[in-house]
C-alpha cells in the first residue's frame, strides 16, 4: 500500500493480554457479537493502553510455563488502576526458534532440569570416557513413570552436535500390540538409513529398497552381506529372504560398528562416537533384549549404549556384563520449589507449598499440578494427596485436554489413538485436519505432543498422559476412531501384503471390537515374532488371537482356528513358558472333547503335559502324557505322530527319573522314527528325543552310550538353526560335569550360550550359565563361585524349573565348600522342593554337600542326609552317584577321624571312577588316599 499510494501511513496497533475468568455476553452492533466482561478483560484493556505501537504486553502470570517460546524484552512491573500490587509484565517481540522445552532451554540458556546436575554430570562423564578410551560404556537410566528419565536423556542428547565425529540414534519400546517385535532396534537402522516411512508416499515399496541399497553402500561395504536382512525387516514386500532369529542382532551390531566409523579417504577410517538411546527398556521384547549382550562385540569402539527402564536391568539380561545403573529419585524439597518457582514465577507461596505436598516430588505430576494453576483450576486438585499419584494426575491431564480449543483437542484424541508416535497423516485422516492447521502449529506449546523424532510424526510427552488421554475417550467414539484408522491403513497401504503393517492392523482391529480381522492379523503377527525371536512378542498376539476368537459366534471354523492359535501359543511357550498358560491348555482340552476327534484330544493333552514339563511340573506332566498315549491306540494311518507321542512320553518319564520305563519307550519310539529321521520336520524331534536319551545315560554312568547319543542328535542339527540345540549342548554340558571333564563341560555351556542368545531363550542362558561357573569353579577361575551363586536368583525369577534341582546342588555344594552357609541352605531348600515334584537330579549332592557342614550349621543328622543320598541314586540306577557318595562318605568320616569306615568308602569308590573314566574324582579320592598314608 505504501508503495502503490505515496503518503500511506500503515496502521499500528497496541495489544495487551492477560488470562482469567470471564463472562461472554451477546453484544449489539457498536460493540460486537460478544461482549467479554471481568477482571481479566479489563486488565487485557489497560495492558493494551500501556503498550506502545506495535506492541504486545502480557502478564507474567498468563505467559506462564510458555514463556520460553517467545523472544521478550526483560521483565518490568507497572502499576495499574484497581491493583494493589504492581503487575509483572513481559513485551513480546516473536517467536523464538524453539520447538519443545528441550531446544528453548538451549536457546535461552536457562538452567537444565531442576535437581538432575548430578545425573547430567554424570551422563557428561560417561560421554568423556567413551571419547578417551575408545571403548564401550553402558549406561541405564531407571526410576518410576514420569521421574524424568526421558527428559534427562533428551536433554544430555541435544547437546551433542550430530556431525561427522558423533552420531546420535534414538529407539523406543511400548507395551502395545502395535508395538512391532525390535521395534528400538528397527527404528534405529530407519534413522541410520535415513528412510522415511511416515507419509503415503513415502511408503512404496520400490523407493524404500532402492533407497535401502544406496544407504548401505554409502555408510559401508561391510554391510552388504546384511542388505538382505535389512530389506526383510524394513521392506518384506521386496524380500522372500527367511530371518533367522538371530540375524536382526547380528545386523544391527555391524550397523553399530559400520557407523563408528569415519571414512577419512578411500583406504583409512577412524573412529567416532556413536551415542545410542533406548527409552522404555522394560517394555522392550526378547529379540531386542539380545542386543545388550552383543553389544559386547563392540566392546573395543567408542559407543555409549544408555538405556532407560522403569526398573533396574536385572542381572537375567545383563549375564555378567557390566553397566552403570543410575535410579533417579524424586526430587528434594529444595528441588521441588526450585521447579515450582522456574514454572510458575508468579506464584503465591501458599500455592507453590500445596503443590510441593502433593506433587510428592514427581515431576511430570508436579507441571501437571503447575498447568492446572494456569488454568485457574486449583482447587481440582487435592493437596493431601501425596503418594497417589496416577489417580490425581490422571484427572489432571483430562482436565486440561478438556480445557484445549477444539481442533487442539481432536488432534491429541486423534493423535492418543494412533499411537505413542503418530503419522501424521493418520492424525489429520481422524480430524479432516490439514497438516498445516494451526492446531498442529501449538502442539509444542501445549506442553503435550511435541514433533517425533522421525519426520512427520507427533509424540507424546510422556506415555502416561498418551494413556490418560486415550482412556477418557468413551468406549463407542474409541471403538469407532481405532476402526477408522485400521480401514485407512488397508486402504493406503494394502497392508494384507505387507508384514512390516501386521502389528498395527492387529492392534487397532482389536481395540476397534472388529474380531474376525483382529484374530487374523494378531496370529500372522505372532507367526511373524516367532520367526524374528521375539517370543513374548509372538506369545501375546497369539493370547490376543484366542481372546478375539472368543468374541465370535461359535462355529467349527472358529473352533478350528482356536485350536491351531493355541497349539502355536504352546509352541512358542516350549523354551520360555508361564504358569498362565495353564488355564488356556486346560480350555484346549475341553474344547477338543465337546467338538474334537481322537486327534484333538491327543493334540490337546499333548500341548498340557508339554507345558507342565517345560514348567517342572513333572506330576501333572506324566498325567496328561498317560492320557494322550491311551488314546495313541485310536489313531490311523499316522504312525509318525503316534511315534512323536511315545518319544515325549518316555521323555517326561525321564524327567521323573523313571528311567527304565522311559529308556523303553524312547526306544521304542526312536526305532520307529529312525527311518525317517533326516526328515525336517522330524529330525529336530528325534535329536531332542535323543539327547533326552543321553542324559539319562550319562546319569546312570553309562557316558559312551550318553556321548553315542549327542553325537548322532548333533550330526542330525549339524548346519541347521533351531532352538533344539541349545538344549542339546546344555545336556551335553550336564553330562560332561558329572563325568568331571571340566573343560568339555565349559565349551559345551559356552555353545549353550550363543545358541541361547540368539533364540532369545533366557531360561536355557541361565542355566548354560551355571553349567559354565560350575566347571569354572573345578578349573579354579576366578570369581566363578560368586557367578555361580548369583545364577540363585536368576532361576527364581521363572516361572520354569526343569532340570533346575541339578544346578540348585550344584550352588548347594560350592557355597558349602566356600563357607556361605545360608545360601548352601537356600539352594538346598530349592532341591528338595523339585524333588516333590519328582526330579531328583540333584537330590543326592545337595545331601551330602549339607552333611559336610560344621556341626553349628547342619539342621539334620549327616548319617540321614548319607541315607538320603543313597536312595536317591538307587532310584535312579546311577552308579556314578553311588561311586561319589562313597567319596563324600569318606571325607566325612576322615574329618571325624574314623580311619578305618573312611578307607572302606575309599576302596569301594575308586575302581568305580576308574572303570566309569571318570578321571577327576578319581584323582581327588587318590588325594584323600594320601592324607591317610602320612597318617
Amino acid at each position: 500500500l505504501v508503495t502503490r499510494y505515496p503518503g500511506f501511513t500503515c496502521p499500528t496497533m497496541h495489544s495487551g493480554i492477560h488470562s482469567g475468568l470471564v463472562l461472554a455476553m451477546e453484544g449489539d452492533q457498536l460493540l460486537g457479537r460478544y461482549v467479554l466482561v471481568g477482571a481479566a478483560a479489563s486488565l487485557a484493556s489497560r495492558l493494551a493502553d500501556e503498550a506502545d505501537a506495535d506492541e504486545i504486553l502480557v502478564s507474567a502470570g498468563s505467559l506462564g510455563g510458555d514463556a520460553h517460546f517467545f523472544e521478550l524484552k526483560e521483565r518490568r512491573h507497572i502499576k495499574l488502576k484497581g491493583l494493589n500490587e504492581p503487575l509483572a509484565i513481559f513485551s513480546v517481540t516473536g517467536r523464538s526458534r524453539a520447538n519443545t522445552r528441550f531446544e528453548a532451554r538451549q536457546h535461552r540458556g536457562l538452567a537444565r532440569i531442576t535437581g538432575r546436575d548430578l545425573h547430567f554430570n554424570e551422563l557428561n562423564a560417561q560421554l568423556e570416557v567413551t571419547k578417551a578410551v575408545r571403548s564401550l560404556q553402558v549406561q541405564v537410566i531407571w526410576g518410576e513413570g514420569g521421574i524424568g528419565k526421558t527428559r534427562l536423556v533428551e536433554e544430555f542428547l541435544e547437546q551433542i552436535p550430530n556431525n561427522i565425529n558423533t552420531v546420535v540414534l534414538k529407539g523406543y519400546c511400548e507395551s502395545y500390540l502395535n508395538s512391532e517385535p525390535l521395534q528400538p532396534l528397527l527404528q534405529i537402522w530407519r534413522q541410520a538409513f535415513e528412510l522415511q516411512l511416515n507419509t503415503p508416499g513415502g511408503l512404496r515399496d520400490n523407493v524404500i529398497a532402492t533407497h535401502l541399497e544406496e544407504a548401505v553402500r554409502r555408510i559401508s561395504p561391510a554391510l552388504e552381506p546384511h542388505l538382505p536382512i535389512y530389506q526383510a525387516l524394513l521392506v518384506p514386500a521386496v524380500s522372500s529372504v527367511p530371518v533367522a532369529e538371530y540375524a536382526a542382532i547380528e545386523a544391527t551390531v555391524a550397523l553399530l560398528k559400520a557407523l563408528s566409523l569415519t571414512q577419512i579417504d578411500s583406504e583409512q577410517q577412524a573412529p567416532r562416537t556413536l551415542v545410542l538411546f533406548i527409552d522404555d527398556w522394560q517394555w522392550a521384547d526378547d529379540a531386542t533384549r539380545r542386543i545388550y549382550p552383543a553389544l559386547q562385540k563392540l566392546a573395543d569402539l567408542p559407543i555409549l549404549a544408555i538405556f532407560a527402564s522403569r526398573e533396574a536391568i536385572p542381572e537375567t539380561d545383563l549375564r555378567g556384563q557390566s553397566a552403570q545403573q543410575l535410579e533417579l529419585q524424586r526430587l528434594t524439597q529444595l528441588q521441588t520449589r526450585r521447579l515450582i518457582g522456574s514454572l510458575l514465577p508468579e506464584v503465591d507461596s501458599t500455592v507453590a507449598r500445596h503443590i510441593e505436598q502433593a506433587s510428592g516430588g514427581n515431576p511430570l505430576f508436579l507441571e501437571e499440578l503447575c498447568h492446572s494453576i494456569e488454568r485457574g483450576a486449583a482447587n481440582r486438585w487435592d493437596a493431601e494427596a501425596t503418594g497417589e499419584i496416577p489417580n490425581v494426575l490422571n484427572g489432571l491431564i483430562e482436565a486440561r485436554i478438556a480445557s484445549l480449543p477444539t481442533r487442539q483437542r481432536e488432534v491429541v484424541r486423534a493423535a492418543a489413538v494412533v499411537g505413542y508416535v503418530s503419522p501424521i497423516w493418520l492424525v489429520t485422516f481422524l480430524t479432516g485436519l490439514e497438516p498445516g492447521d494451526e492446531a498442529f502449529q501449538r502442539l509444542a506449546e501445549l506442553d503435550v505432543l511435541f514433533p517425533g523424532d522421525a519426520d512427520q510424526t507427533l509424540k507424546f510427552k510422556h506415555g502416561i498422559t498418551r494413556n490418560v488421554v486415550l482412556n477418557s475417550i468413551g468406549l463407542d467414539e474409541r471403538r469407532s476412531m481405532h476402526s477408522n484408522v485400521a480401514g485407512a491403513i488397508e486402504r493406503y497401504y494394502k497392508s494384507e501384503q505387507r508384514d512390516d503393517l501386521l502389528e498395527l492392523l492387529a492392534y487397532h482391529h482389536c481395540e476397534g471390537g472388529n474380531f474376525q480381522a483382529a484374530a487374523h492379523y494378531c496370529t500372522l503377527a505372532g507367526d511373524k515374532a516367532l520367526h524374528t525371536g521375539a517370543v513374548d512378542r509372538g506369545r501375546q498376539q497369539y493370547q490376543a488371537a484366542l481372546l478375539a476368537l472368543d468374541q465370535l459366534d461359535w462355529d467349527e471354523k472358529i473352533y478350528q482356528r482356536w485350536m491351531s492359535v493355541a497349539q502355536q501359543l504352546a509352541f512358542s511357550s516350549l523354551y520360555d513358558t508361564r504358569d498362565e498358560f495353564i488355564q488356556t491348555y486346560h480350555r484346549a482340552v475341553a474344547l477338543a472333547n465337546e467338538h474334537g476327534g481322537v486327534e484333538d484330544n491327543i493334540d490337546a493333552e499333548y500341548w498340557l503335559a508339554i507345558v507342565h514339563y517345560a514348567l517342572g511340573n513333572a506330576p501333572a506332566a506324566l498325567d496328561h502324557s498317560k492320557r494322550f498315549l491311551a488314546l495313541v491306540p485310536k489313531l490311523r494311518d499316522n504312525p509318525g505322530k503316534a511315534a512323536q507321542c511315545y518319544a515325549t512320553g518316555g521323555v517326561m518319564a525321564a524327567a521323573a527319573c523313571r528311567y527304565d520305563e522311559a529308556i523303553e519307550a524312547i526306544d521304542n519310539a526312536l526305532n520307529v522314527q529312525r527311518p525317517y529321521k533326516t526328515n525336517p520336520r522330524l529330525s529336530f524331534a528325534f535329536a531332542y528325543t535323543l539327547s533326552a536319551r543321553a542324559l539319562v545315560h550319562g546319569d546312570m554312568g553309562e557316558f559312551d552310550k550318553a556321548y553315542a547319543c549327542f553325537d548322532e542328535a548333533q550330526e542330525l542339527l549339524h548346519g541347521k538353526t533351531h532352538q533344539t540345540q541349545s538344549s542339546i549342548t546344555s545336556m551335553r554340558s550336564a553330562v560332561s560335569l558329572w563325568q568331571g571333564d571340566w573343560n568339555q563341560a565349559l565349551d559345551y555351556a559356552d555353545r549353550t550360550i550363543e545358541y541361547a542368545e540368539r533364540m532369545g531363550s533366557r531360561y536355557v542362558v541361565a542355566i548354560a550359565s551355571a553349567q559354565r561357573a560350575y566347571a569354572r569353579y573345578h578349573l579354579a577361575e576366578a570369581d566363578a563361585a560368586d557367578d555361580l551363586a548369583r545364577t540363585l536368583d536368576w532361576f527364581d525369577a521363572y516361572d520354569q524349573a526343569l532340570w533346575t534341582s541339578l544346578h540348585y546342588s550344584w550352588i548347594c555344594e560350592v557355597m558349602v565348600e566356600q563357607g556361605h552357609y545360608e545360601v548352601a541352605h537356600k539352594a538346598a531348600e530349592r532341591v528338595f522342593q523339585r524333588s516333590e515334584q519328582q526330579e531328583y537330579l540333584g537330590e543326592s549332592v545337595a545331601c551330602c554337600a549339607l552333611a559336610a557342614l560344621p556341626a553349628e550349621h547342619q539342621r539334620a543328622d549327616p548319617a540321614a542326609l548319607f541315607a538320603r543320598a543313597r536312595a536317591a541314586a538307587t532310584q535312579r540306577q546311577s552308579d556314578r552317584e553311588h561311586a561319589l557318595i562313597d567319596l563324600r562318605e569318606a571325607q566325612w568320616f576322615y574329618r571325624r577321624g574314623e580311619l578305618e569306615p573312611a578307607r572302606g568308602r575309599l576302596a569301594r569308590c575308586q575302581p568305580e571312577f576308574d572303570r566309569l573314566r571318570m578321571g577327576w574324582h578319581l584323582q581327588e579320592s587318590e588325594a584323600l588316599k594320601q592324607q591317610f598314608a602320612g597318617l
